[in-house]
């Protein structure tokens, strides 16, 4: 199951120009990566969501055949919605 809601309805914390608190909301992990959605309030209030990729699957192979964990991230996006799409281009078991 997809979320199509934005978790945890908040007031927004205080808005400070020089440190913006990025928290993770959601988070589907695996063995060698996981796939995050990370938000944050943005300076004029309005909420902004980032989806990343982590794969470290790389890693876990021979000495001869290792290679660097991979990571992608979306930028900042302007809602939960884009987000979710983002992270939708990656397959989900039925």
């Amino acid at each position: 199951m997809i979320p199509s809601a934005v978790p945890n309805e908040q007031k927004p914390p205080a808005a400070n120009a020089m440190n913006e608190e990025v928290k993770l909301l959601l988070e589907v992990g695996a063995e060698g990566g996981s796939l995050a959605i990370h938000g944050k309030w943005g300076l004029a209030g309005g909420r902004k969501y980032r989806f990343g990729l982590v794969d470290g699957t790389l890693e876990m192979l021979g000495e001869e055949e290792r290679g660097p964990t991979i990571g992608r991230h979306s930028g900042w996006l302007d809602s939960w919605d884009a987000a979710i799409e983002a992270m939708s281009v990656y397959p989900w078991p039925s």
